[in-house]
């Protein structure tokens, strides 16, 4: 039986039946109820997405996705953009089938006409075709990583933490009755009786599914296959197939089918939800540690082999139950993690004062093994930011998770999807160009007024922030409209059913049923701009060295010909040195987008609306399309990366670095990366310097730490011989990666970044 991956083309037939059957059922079914439109197009759609086990999986439910589909986020790097939600359309790869020297005139016609319905239909363009004027003008593309601009937008649903604790305890029979049971309440309207069947339906189909797996082990036991493989994997499914998982395999064999199913990326709590069943079994001499670890391996297979791009588990932190269970689970985790060495899983783990201290010597035998991971987050602190921005009670701050590259969200009581990303050197660049984008060539942004109209330092942060403010609000009203694209045009049925309240209200994921329908908001940049505004008050203002007209011409050529001007700007404050004035600009800017970003939630009817400042590497991608910064930043150069110093510019050491992180009001954000580089004869040698570090950050109120550690030198050499170097992980921003895969303004910044 051949095995593929998610994303792999060679399954896919030239008549491509599955799309077409897909496409009649939702032409069929259009007009209708949208949940039963939905449950038609999955039950078609899902069959085809079970792969087959292969050799060594522990675990089936190896996931595929077909170029057409409904799921809460499809990730292609075509020219069609990159992420896709609910109903998707992948043209890249359609128009490759297409194209096959064995199709005919008469197929190469139908799988055209397929593609020009999709595209009418596809969510992601829906959004877009609802854009106003002003939209259209200052979101002309989506295509971040290539394009230039201030704000983009982003088109995803997938970042939240699905009830698997819910799903664990209940199995799929259990979520079949509540969702019966539900039904039988009389005052149920119509729409909602046809989503709660539907819900219902969903779960039959799951169950389908799960027993073509169990027909097609038997197939392989008849033909001779190993019994002591497939044995154990065919006596789980038929035990989750008649009620609630009773082992440790069996919360682990539900839990990835249905987040494979789902197209889900991260897995929440995972010690909660497996260290009850992982201690009874261990106790009871029903598995041994090895077993389960070789079962978290096979979990960990499937999940890199799928491409789940996140993959985040969360481990530790308040408002557990029975921690000690979970704690005992972790470490297993963990050493399984070891084992695996890849960059997925992405573990975090949730530090306070009452965690074992046996899980944080785990996690830091993790980072000094190179491993990037895990993700250290100060629990007490970010439970009370989640209180105060979020704006719940402290028993749901503590269920905070994360997404994506660590913000926060509430488990399965929120959506906080990062629909838009702003360039914040960007927007101070089209402040000081009149509203123009020199790089596009066209009208971008507000025109507040000519460089020499801003004759005081505060005329022209008023601009700035003025011109922040705007973008925001678009950005904030993008946020709305894919929320409510999507309630137009699907239920999310497999959400739904394990998120807070839509079960109860009778109502799908974005359109009543979620607790929370938040927002977050990226920014990029932050500290490029911070800096640059510290030089520009220094140079232009203090010292008046030159206009800021003048300043601005040199900028658009690149400093040609001003070097000497270059290393003035570079000697001006920066940001991560403990220094009174870059810190008060650092926090002067990011309170300012912060509190812009937050009242808008109110104008757009999310409950919350926040910024994250983490990096998934686009602080490379912008800053090709960003002129030279003030701050001495070459033009085309990568900016500053989450809440760090722009890469090389911090030379105070550690502790004022740490205080610098420490000023910049970041508990009024949905997440931040903290990154460091650390030797490992740091932590090798000096293992209490390294854990006092750990308390002194998280002391200052610093939210989350993100460790590499990693000899001097090895990336230069990894550089020169790459091939010596494929394990050489490093943590780029909110994400981790093999250094030499990088692209080489990535590896430039993480080069520059300095080594504790």
């Amino acid at each position: 039986m051949r095995g593929y991956y998610a994303w792999d083309d060679s399954h896919l037939e030239d008549s491509l039946p599955v799309e077409f059957q897909y496409t009649e059922i939702y032409r069929r079914y259009t007009g209708g109820p949208l949940a039963l439109r939905e449950l038609k197009c999955l039950q078609a759609a899902l069959p085809a997405a079970a792969a087959p086990i292969q050799a060594g999986d522990l675990l089936v439910g190896r996931r595929v996705f077909r170029p057409l589909g409904v799921a809460p986020s499809y990730w292609n790097d075509d020219w069609n953009g990159l992420d896709n939600v609910s109903f998707y359309a992948d043209f890249g790869r359609l128009e490759r089938v297409m194209n096959r020297p064995s199709q005919t005139e008469e197929s190469r016609a139908a799988i055209a006409e397929l593609i020009a319905f999709w595209k009418e239909e596809n969510v992601n363009g829906k959004v877009r075709a609802k854009f106003d004027e002003t939209m259209r003008r200052e979101m002309p593309s989506d295509l971040w990583a290539n394009d230039s601009g201030v704000i983009f937008g982003l088109y995803r649903l997938v970042f939240s933490q699905l009830d698997y604790d819910k799903l664990v305890r209940l199995g799929l029979p259990g979520l079949q009755a509540e969702v019966r049971d539900r039904l039988s309440d009389a005052s149920l309207s119509e729409e909602q009786q046809v989503f709660l069947q539907s819900l219902s339906a969903v779960v039959d189909l799951l169950l389908s599914i799960l027993a073509q797996y169990a027909k097609e082990l038997e197939a392989m036991l008849r033909s001779g296959a190993d019994p002591n493989w497939l044995r154990p994997i065919l006596d789980s499914l038929a035990r989750l197939q008649s009620g609630p998982p009773r082992t440790f395999r069996d919360a682990l064999q539900l839990v990835w089918f249905y987040s494979a199913m789902t197209g889900g990326r991260d897995f929440g709590r995972m010690d909660v939800y497996l260290g009850d069943l992982y201690v009874h079994d261990t106790e009871n001499n029903r598995l041994a540690e090895e077993e389960a670890i070789s079962l978290l391996l096979s979990f960990y297979r499937l999940m890199l082999d799928t491409d789940t791009r996140d993959g985040r588990i969360v481990m530790g932190g308040l408002g557990r139950r029975n921690p000690e269970n979970a704690d005992r689970v972790s470490l297993a985790i963990m050493k399984a993690g070891m084992r695996f060495r890849e960059l997925k899983p992405e573990f975090s783990l949730r530090v306070y004062k009452g965690l074992s201290g046996e899980v944080m010597d785990m996690a830091l035998r993790m980072l000094e093994d190179g491993m990037t991971y895990p993700l250290l987050f100060n629990d007490e602190a970010s439970v009370r930011a989640v209180q105060n921005t979020m704006r719940v009670s402290p028993l749901e701050a503590e269920q905070y998770g994360f997404f994506g590259c660590g913000e926060y969200v509430l488990g399965h009581r929120s959506i906080g999807t990062p629909n838009d990303i702003i360039n914040l050197a960007k927007a101070l660049e089209v402040t000081l160009h009149r509203g123009y984008d020199p790089v596009r060539g066209c009208p971008h942004g507000l025109d507040l007024g000519a460089p020499e109209d801003f004759d005081t330092f505060e005329k022209l942060m008023d601009a700035y922030q003025r011109q922040v403010k705007y973008f925001t609000e678009i950005a904030a009203r993008h946020q709305r409209l894919v929320y409510d694209t999507v309630r137009e045009n699907g239920v999310m049925l497999m959400m739904s059913l394990l998120m807070d309240d839509c079960v109860a209200r009778a109502k799908p994921l974005v359109s009543g049923g979620v607790r929370y329908l938040a927002g977050t908001y990226e920014t990029y940049g932050n500290t490029t701009v911070a800096d640059s505004l510290t030089a520009i008050r220094e140079t232009v203002y203090e010292k008046k060295l030159l206009s800021l007209r003048e300043l601005v011409s040199i900028l658009d050529a690149d400093f040609a010909g001003h070097e000497l001007l270059r290393r003035q700007l570079l000697r001006c404050p920066k940001f991560g040195n403990d220094d009174p004035a870059a810190d008060e600009m650092a926090r002067r800017v990011n309170t300012h987008v912060f509190e812009t970003t937050a009242r808008q939630a109110k104008a757009q009817g999310l409950s919350s609306y926040l910024v994250v400042m983490i990096n998934n590497g686009a602080n490379v991608d912008l800053g090709k399309n960003t002129l030279a910064t003030a701050d001495g930043r070459h033009a085309g150069a990568y900016l500053s990366n989450g809440n760090n110093p722009m890469a090389g510019m911090d030379h105070n050491g550690l502790p004022a670095m740490l205080r610098s992180l420490a000023s910049t009001r970041m508990e009024l954000t949905a997440g931040t990366a903290q990154n460091l580089k650390l030797s490992r004869e740091l932590f090798t040698k000096h293992r209490d310097a390294v854990e006092d570090l750990i308390r002194t950050a998280f002391d200052l109120g610093i939210l989350s730490l993100n460790i590499s550690v990693m000899d001097r030198g090895e990336m230069e050499d990894a550089m020169i011989h790459p091939e010596l170097h494929q394990n050489l992980f490093v943590r780029v921003g909110g994400f981790s990666a093999r250094f030499v895969n990088l692209d080489p303004g990535t590896q430039a910044d993480m080069l520059a970044r300095a080594l504790y």
